[in-house]
């Protein structure tokens, strides 16, 4: 017995590490396509199975004679379309869709869905995971592949085995979707679904995986046909599914497929999940040979394996208010199973009975995924505090009996309060076969506190395995923020960019509240892409750009690594910090402002936004600066800490101030040997120097102020687009050679190191090693040389770089890198950081969404926590291989002519071992055991089943037109004695022909 407290199992209720947590849960049902669809059913009472009229019926397979046969019941409980199927998003080839069986289809897209129900990426999140899996037999291999393995192949079989055997389902799901903890298939019949849940928290408590898939399938093709309903067989000649009810007549297969994701409790605890519920004890046993035969149930067994699951959640039994029962709502198997509830939970004191339900009312018996449906629902119920009435019920079964027990049929939905404590469930599963299984529940424990939610600008982020996927899933986003709380939207943008695997195809939408984001998200100019290649990204430093500064507060309070950065080097500036400060967050002080603390600033404004997105987990794969921000990309890439950053910036802004000539800069729209030129035409007496090549056609021109205004002029009259930039200094040009003498003793101090992090030089426009920017020497010509901006961005993209982030405080250098890059075909994003016009805060929210879309997922920043989200909309292509139709086989026993035949054939005085009726049950007999059966052999003692017996009895009926009882049958229990309550029937209606 898998965890029979006996053998050596603590049964502490305090022992945490024997909980498991259900974290996430999907289902697809007949007329449920969801969760919330089912729960929703469940809820209002209804059924799931309904009428066939005769025109479904005769579209699928069933001739007219059928229909209007004996026992033919026009019901069914099927899943639509289970032809279709998203074989791209999977990853098979066309062929293989149109060999799979739809079960596995369906559990294949069913498990996506547990894992984003849960909020876990499987591919982030799939490391020892394992996969517990059940499937029902593969009636599409049996009905639709037979002539497929006729025509033969080794391909056609591995095809046919491996897409539809039982063996391969968790293997398939593994591999497909990335988990790499145990793979097995679990296969209890009707029992499977609570077995391999059972299994996978069995392997969670020892630790032979760290989260578990339990999932189960079964769908029966072909659909819509209804079924025969024969005397004595567990099938519903009503045509409706009435667990514990007094016309309960039996049970309706149908279709289902359940699925659920569990972890070690504190684990999920501590990881701060979603929790549904807890499973607190589950036992298995079987019944052996406690029972009549094979397919019967056994009260002893279940009482069990109660007793086991029981003993080891560490409960009462009167702590159990609720029961999920097996209910197949068989006549017969409901008592039986009762007993073995009322042996544990009943005949004891409880302030409220204990209710009982069965789901298979709502769904019929969904076979193998039978007990994964009742967990899930039991779950809801524990969750959401509400027990839905029982479908189909209106009487007791009068076999059951409720008085003093202290139980109660679910016959009305019942709000589910309990003051002071838990609420809490019980599951059963029996399996055809007598595998039983007994799941304990309990409520979830309360969610740790959620920090202060975030209430500043959200991203959304959404992905797609392809364009039409992405287009619908941005329409169900849309429906899901419309009337959205402010407080609920961090949650909701935390789940979709930290629960939802990051999929090739990509948009993203940036607003200051759910209205404005909901805006964005619907507008069709939404930054979106494909991504094909694993991506690299660039950080770009600015040297300049103060527009964002005073305005900073949003984004300190909206990115915490970047307001500590700030607070870190004001802290290291001492005395120096203060007038940085100011500069930083108060605009009015940007005036006059002296160049040590305008350059320290933008330095730390740089390292403070690179150390923010590193925080959330943007690393970049190569660093670049321009000009003054060569300082923080050089302290980034690790050539020198913050201090030794910080204390550069200053001295090189001091130098600068003091030492600098007085001089001016023009920028022109020309290219660098163009802009050569005219320096050297214009300069006369003076000094003109090409100073930053930002790119083709924009160029920098520094010298004496005599020179830049004579080559204004000069642009102007020839055409030539130029611009008096506004400084006072020819920076990156000679008039700076004395600040860099000035500077020399400070940068002597700093304790330069290897960078550890790859970086472009902007002056020289090389990869380096770092080498040379770790030297005085670099630094100190750094401020003279020019900057070679254009050619240090095609340095980068000859390193592969496809993503360049400018980290400035306002758009200085995104233009033209991006001009650069177009002009040499290289397909990139450049994203701002700040645009200098949109809040600080919402403008970094932006480039977050436009790194996403680029290949760059930054971590969520927000506290929001699990959010119920719209699932991934599957495409819904048909891949479908239709079956042979064949010519019904022949009758395998002749049929006898009449009745009067069979009795007149008995002559007086004919051995009874001779006649005619023996001899035609003999071979019916022999043909169904296998072996050739004597008139007096044992039907027992032969290996006889109730099974076999069912289709012994089928096979007289469809020889002789005449149906032994089960029953009778069973006490009969050889072919003779059969042979006389055969008898006994055709002398009875013999009698009536002759009346």
């Amino acid at each position: 017995m898998l965890h029979n407290p006996t053998h050596g199992m603590t049964t502490d209720p305090a022992a945490a590490d024997q909980a498991i947590a259900i974290v996430g849960m999907a289902g697809r049902f007949p007329g449920a396509d969801d969760i919330e669809a089912f729960w929703k059913l469940l809820r209002e009472g209804g059924s799931t199975l309904r009428t066939l009229d005769r025109d479904t019926l005769k579209e699928n397979g069933r001739s007219d004679e059928e229909i209007e046969g004996p026992g033919f019941v026009p019901v069914g409980g099927h899943m639509d379309d289970v032809s279709r199927f998203d074989a791209a998003f999977f990853g098979f080839t066309p062929r293989e869709a149109s060999f799979m069986d739809p079960q596995l289809r369906a559990m294949l897209e069913t498990a996506w869905h547990v894992f984003e129900d849960a909020g876990k990426d499987p591919f982030r999140n799939g490391t020892n995971t394992g996969v517990f899996a059940s499937m029902k037999i593969s009636s599409y291999l049996l009905r639709n592949l037979v002539h497929e393995l006729e025509r033969g192949g080794t391909n056609i079989e591995t095809l046919c085995v491996t897409m539809n055997g039982q063996d391969y389902v968790a293997t398939w799901i593994a591999y497909k979707l990335g988990l790499t903890g145990p793979a097995m298939n679990v296969q209890t019949a009707c029992s499977s679904g609570l077995s391999s849940v059972a299994i996978a928290c069995q392997h969670l408590l020892d630790y032979g995986c760290d989260t578990a898939l339990a999932i189960a399938g079964a769908i029966t093709v072909p659909q819509n046909r209804g079924y025969i309903a024969e005397t004595d067989s567990i099938l519903a000649n009503g045509g409706a599914c009435r667990p514990f009810d007094a016309s309960a007549d039996g049970t309706i297969f149908a279709d289902g497929v359940a699925g659920l994701l569990l972890r070690r409790l504190d684990d999920a605890v501590a990881d701060g999940d979603r929790i549904v519920a807890v499973i607190r004890g589950f036992a298995m046993n079987n019944d052996g040979n406690r029972k009549v035969s094979y397919s019967a149930p056994s009260a002893d067994g279940q009482a069990e394996v109660i007793a086991s699951a029981l003993a080891m959640s560490g409960l009462d039994p009167a702590d159990i208010d609720y029961i999920e029962a097996h209910g197949t709502g068989t006549h017969l198997g409901d008592p039986i199973e009762f007993t073995a509830l009322d042996r544990i939970y009943g005949g004891i004191e409880r302030e409220d009975p204990c209710t009982i339900g069965a789901v298979k009312g709502n769904v019929g018996h969904t076979a193998e995924a039978a007990g994964a449906v009742g967990l899930i629902k039991a779950a809801l119920a524990v969750e959401r505090g509400f027990i839905p009435a029982n479908a189909n019920f209106d009487r007791l079964n009068p076999h059951i009996r409720l008085e003093g027990r202290g139980f109660r049929i679910a016959d009305q939905a019942i709000e589910w309060q309990r003051a002071g404590s838990k609420r809490r469930a019980a599951v059963s599963s029996l399996g055809f076969g007598g595998t039983n299984c007994h799941i304990v529940l309990e409520e979830a424990p309360a969610p740790a506190p959620i920090a202060a939610r975030a209430q500043g600008p959200q991203t959304l982020v959404l992905s797609a395995r392809s364009r039409d996927a992405l287009d619908r899933l941005r329409t169900r986003y849309v429906g899901k923020l419309n009337g959205l709380h402010q407080d609920q939207l961090a949650s909701v943008c935390h789940t979709a960019l930290a629960g939802r695997a990051h999929l090739p195809w990509r948009l993203a939408a940036s607003g200051s509240d759910a209205v404005s984001l909901r805006r964005a998200l619907a507008s069709q100019l939404l930054p979106s892409a494909k991504i094909t290649d694993a991506p690299r990204l660039a950080f770009i430093f600015g040297g300049h750009g103060i527009e964002s500064f005073g305005n900073l507060s949003s984004l300190a309070a909206h990115v915490p690594a970047f307001s500590d950065t700030l607070n870190e080097g004001l802290a290291l500036l001492g005395e120096r910090g203060e007038p940085v400060r100011r500069t930083l967050f108060d605009q009015a002080i940007l005036v006059g402002a002296e160049a040590a603390v305008l350059q320290t600033a933008i330095v730390l404004h740089g390292i403070a936004i690179a150390r923010g997105w590193q925080s959330l987990g943007v690393q970049a794969d190569i660093v670049v600066g321009h000009s003054l921000g060569e300082i923080a990309a050089a302290h980034i890439a690790g050539v020198f800490d913050l201090s030794s950053a910080l204390d550069l910036a200053w001295a090189r802004g001091s130098a600068m101030q003091t030492y600098a000539e007085s001089g001016a800069m023009l920028a022109v729209t020309t290219d660098e040997e163009k802009a050569r030129a005219l320096a050297h035409q214009h300069r006369l007496d003076g000094v003109l120097v090409v100073s930053v090549i930002n790119g083709d056609s924009q160029c920098v021109i520094s010298g004496d102020l005599a020179s830049v205004n004579r080559l204004a002029a000069a642009c102007k009259d020839g055409g030539i687009k130029a611009k008096r930039l506004p400084v006072a200094y020819a920076y990156h040009s000679p008039f700076m050679r004395r600040a860099a003498d000035a500077m020399s003793s400070a940068v002597a101090r700093i304790p330069f190191r290897a960078p550890t992090l790859p970086i472009i030089s902007g002056m020289k426009a090389t990869h380096e090693d770092g080498s040379e920017m770790a030297t005085a020497a670099y630094w100190r010509d750094q401020i003279v040389q020019p900057v070679r901006f254009r050619d240090a961005i095609l340095a980068l993209a000859s390193q592969g770089i496809t993503t360049f982030l400018e980290l400035s405080a306002e758009p200085l250098y995104a233009a033209a890198a991006r001009a650069t890059l177009t002009a040499k075909s290289v397909d990139a994003a450049v994203i701002l950081t700040a645009d200098g016009e949109t809040n600080p805060a919402l403008a970094f929210e932006s480039a977050r969404g436009r790194l996403f879309v680029a290949g760059h997922a930054a971590q969520s920043s927000s506290a929001g926590g699990w959010a119920d989200l719209p699932k991934y909309p599957f495409a819904e292509t048909r891949f479908w291989i239709d079956p042979v139709k064949r010519e019904p086989a022949s009758t395998p026993f002749p049929a006898v002519q009449s009745l009067a035949d069979v009795a007149s054939s008995r002559q007086d005085g004919e051995p009874p071992e001779e006649d005619a009726l023996l001899r035609e049950l003999r071979a019916i007999w022999s043909e169904r055991i296998g072996t050739s059966v004597a008139a007096d052999s044992d039907f027992f003692a032969l290996g006889g089943s109730s099974i076999v017996a069912l289709g012994i009895l089928a096979d007289i009926e469809m020889a002789l037109g005449i149906r032994p009882p089960l029953t009778s049958f069973l006490e009969a229990r050889t072919v003779r004695g059969l042979a006389d309550v055969i008898e006994q029937m055709l002398n009875a209606e013999l009698l009536l022909e002759t009346a």
